[in-house]
């Protein structure tokens, strides 16, 4: 553990600290406001005292719950040192230290408001953020590329013919002619109906 104590404006851990709570148990360690870099969520954070024979032994993350309705209390692990009794004494001794900096601020209207504050503005979520821009940039890049292949195959497909005439036979045997309109310039001659039904019809 370093013997040098963080001062307001350093990073720890995914916090920035903030100002050092002057309630701080110098048996506990220093007490600091401090927001989390990510989500920007106000915290406290306690730091040991290098005066003081204590320090974390294991790395867990925890998230604790307290709900009225339904009464419970809960502690959801997010990160786990290991299933070892050991690694478990330390999550109790990290509750039991938690729980004594909190005695030492739980009177301070300050430290209340603190606490309540919705996340911090400059402390937005920047990876995600990031991660947002690339993919609409992705995306983009996508549909301009889709754009290009479409006016590439629109500008090479092989053009049809247009047909003048083409014969065709019915079931009767009969010949039919099909001609294009669009390339008559001229009204074409009328033939009459015939009196009675083509034969197959």
């Amino acid at each position: 553990m370093s013997d040098t104590t963080p001062r307001e404006g350093s990073r720890l851990g995914p916090y920035l600290l903030g100002r050092r709570h002057p309630d701080s148990d110098p048996a506990l360690g220093d007490i600091y406001e401090a927001h989390h870099l990510e989500t920007g969520a106000p915290a406290l954070v306690l730091v040991p005292n290098p005066a003081t024979p204590w320090a974390p032994r294991a790395s867990w993350s925890v998230r604790s719950l307290s709900e009225v309705s339904p009464p419970f209390l809960a502690v959801e692990v997010e990160r786990t040192p290991g299933a070892t009794t050991r690694a478990l004494h330390e999550l109790t001794l990290l509750h039991m230290r938690l729980s004594g900096a909190m005695a030492c601020v739980e009177d301070r209207e300050d430290t209340a408001t603190f606490l309540s504050r919705a996340p911090h503005v400059a402390f937005r979520p920047q990876p995600r953020r990031r991660a947002l821009s690339m993919g609409f940039a992705v995306f983009g890049g996508m549909v301009f590329g889709m754009g290009l292949l479409l006016l590439w195959l629109q500008s090479h497909l092989p053009t049809v013919a247009a047909l003048d005439s083409v014969t065709v036979q019915t079931e009767s045997g009969e010949p039919v002619i099909w001609i294009d309109v669009s390339a008559v310039t001229s009204p074409g001659t009328g033939y009459p109906l015939p009196s009675t039904p083509i034969k197959g019809q």
